[in-house]
């Protein structure tokens, strides 16, 4: 008796182990599903929506043809883009890193934690713009969210800036809207806590000029940046696993580039 009821204890254990891995094996296999079909949709709206620019060439309007003024390394057909997702505020790109996304906003925080440009849900969701910033980048300081994706897609890249030899390799990003391009000149990059008070809205001109201070003096690394020259910033944040409710920041001043006017139309 004894013999048969440690026989079905070990029988009642397997199958419990046996669900276990099952279950977990479901798991991982949707979290990679979920991976992949973001990656798809995201390749897809990059390819229809998005092209190389001839940064070469000079501006339409440049007074000295023979020298080119700068311009952004890509363009992004917005008309056609609005039409697809009118929650489109903009476009962020960061040369030679998984950096390439649209950026969305809605009525919250929310809505694009798990969904994608498509609207359909999945893990990996959008980059977004807090609901509470200006849609045209007008704020002193704009903030995005993104997730960081153990694919390195999102905004995986920013945990990359933890490195000083990342940053020089990637001083410079590029934001693009339907009105203006900009480039994003990096001038801080900080871990702190999802509830800092960094993340505070509004600013008023000195809360700002306190603000950009502390963006430099908490940087793990010094950057050396004329704050006096800087008048909109983007803060861009993800999630840090160091501790609880972690964040790494990355934030950028906005200098608006001239933009090349013959934008690609959608397929």
């Amino acid at each position: 008796m004894e013999y048969d009821m440690k026989k079905f204890l070990r029988s009642v254990l397997l199958v419990i182990c046996l669900g276990v891995m099952c279950y977990s094996g479901y798991q991982i296999y949707s979290i990679y599903s979920a991976y992949s079909q973001a990656e798809k949709v995201y390749a897809a709206t990059t390819d229809k929506f998005v092209k190389q620019s001839d940064t070469k060439k000079p501006a339409p309007d440049a007074t000295e043809p023979s020298v080119p003024k700068e311009t952004a390394p890509i363009e992004v057909d917005f008309d056609a883009l609005l039409q697809e997702n009118e929650d489109v505020v903009g476009w962020i790109y960061c040369p030679d890193t998984t950096l390439n996304y649209p950026i969305v906003q809605a009525q919250d925080n929310d809505y694009y934690l798990r969904r994608m440009l498509d609207g359909n849900y999945n893990h990996s969701g959008s980059i977004f713009m807090d609901y509470r910033s200006d849609g045209e980048f007008k704020d002193h300081n704009s903030i995005i969210y993104g997730h960081n994706m153990n694919n390195d897609s999102m905004f995986a890249v920013l945990a990359e800036y933890q490195s000083e030899e990342f940053y020089k390799e990637h001083p410079v990003m590029y934001l693009l809207t339907p009105d203006a391009d900009y480039r994003v000149d990096v001038i801080g990059v900080l871990q702190t806590d999802a509830d800092s008070d960094i993340y505070r809205f509004p600013y008023s001109e000195d809360a700002y000029r306190k603000f950009l201070e502390d963006v430099q003096d908490r940087s793990v690394y010094p950057i050396e940046t004329d704050l006096s020259t800087v008048e909109h910033s983007v803060l861009l944040s993800t999630c840090s696993y160091e501790y609880q409710d972690a964040r790494y920041l990355v934030v950028g001043s906005l200098k608006q580039l001239d933009r090349v006017t013959d934008t690609p139309k959608a397929q």
